[in-house]
């Protein structure tokens, strides 16, 4: 599977990112990690092999918004 990283604002005044945008990519089958609803996105190797995705929203914000992340092993 493609993954991709949408690195947005969780409240930008632009809208970002844009429906079609969002569709085209879906359309694609590209699997996305938002930053504006998983905030800090990082993916980790280890020893040179496969890795894992890994992202940290800080808790107690009110806009926190969820999503979950599998790693590469759940796949």
């Amino acid at each position: 599977m493609r993954q991709g990283i949408l690195s947005v604002g969780r409240h930008n005044r632009y809208g970002h990112p844009n429906q079609e945008t969002l569709t085209t990519l879906a359309n694609l089958r590209i699997e996305t990690y938002s930053t504006a609803l998983q905030g800090m996105i990082t993916y980790r190797f280890f020893n040179h092999r496969q890795g894992q995705w890994q992202t940290f929203l800080k808790e107690g914000n009110r806009y926190q918004r969820t999503a979950s992340v599998k790693n590469d092993s759940q796949r």
